[in-house]
């Protein structure tokens, strides 16, 4: 029973990921130095409590619950109208390719598209961080969570 379960979950985690990515490739350039801009706001929030999203792989088999609460967390976002939670969607999508090998390779390939960023995403993320009271954090595309870089095969 629990086996099918777990498929179930899986084929789900697969699905949401694929969406995910096709509005990546079918975005224009403002839509993705947004997304970047957004996904570098969140982590550099999580970093300012401890932790360190770049460094998911090394911390999440303690946190197996973390990807819930960042599913709560963009529902809270959704309910509230902000816009900043598709930049949550892109650490849900990473944290679930670090938890399951079969979905790693839509990760790598969300974080091959957030690096086709634009500077304007520097310039984006820089507002972000001034609005939320932030200290400046990170604006590298080319900056991807261990785990999920690019295959060089």
């Amino acid at each position: 029973m629990f086996g099918w379960f777990a498929k179930k979950a899986e084929n789900t985690q697969r699905e949401e990921a694929v969406r995910f990515i096709d509005s990546l490739r079918g975005i224009d350039q403002d839509g993705l130095d947004s997304i970047a801009a957004l996904a570098w706001f969140w982590a550099q929030k999580y970093s300012e409590t401890g932790i360190d999203l770049y460094e998911m792989e090394s911390w999440l088999p303690q946190r197996l619950m973390f990807p819930v609460e960042l599913g709560r967390s963009i529902k809270v976002l959704q309910r509230d109208r902000s816009a900043s939670g598709v930049g949550l969607h892109v650490w849900l999508h990473s944290a679930r390719a670090l938890m399951y090998p079969e979905l790693r390779i839509y990760g790598r390939e969300i974080w091959g598209h957030l690096a086709k960023a634009s500077p304007e995403a520097t310039s984006l993320a820089i507002q972000f961080y001034q609005q939320a009271g932030m200290r400046f954090g990170e604006t590298d595309p080319g900056r991807v969570p261990t785990g999920l870089e690019p295959l060089n095969r």
